[in-house]
């Protein structure tokens, strides 16, 4: 299969096509503070680098920093799939901890038993 793309503009524009203009605002100028922080073009990122995002990202409440993370290694994803990345760095990198909060159900104890 070719390359869909050949620079990071057109990986991200294709990344972003379709999603909502709330998401792809957010996510556009996700992409682009991990690419100036890294100072590479997306074939040229390392795990490190993306490790190094994620360790800077300490101002944002933990929600925001995994969701920033999330994407940038969607956009990794992305780019890997449509074969723009020969490798995909990001399915390594963990998010950062406490950033995703997962509902606790109770179920209501049922009469009669203990």
């Amino acid at each position: 299969m070719p390359p869909q793309s050949d620079n990071d503009e057109t990986t991200i524009s294709l990344w972003l096509h379709g999603r909502s203009t709330t998401t792809r605002r957010a996510y556009e100028s996700d992409a682009q503070a991990f690419l100036a922080m890294s100072g590479k073009s997306l074939p040229q990122v390392t795990v490190g680098d993306v490790q190094a995002y994620a360790a800077a990202l300490t101002r944002p409440a933990p929600a925001s920093q995994a969701r920033r993370v999330s994407s940038v290694k969607s956009l990794l994803t992305f780019a890997h799939r449509i074969g723009y990345t020969p490798f995909n760095v990001g399915a390594v990198v963990r998010l950062p901890p406490g950033g995703a909060r997962r509902r606790q159900f109770v179920l209501p104890a049922r009469r009669g038993t203990l």
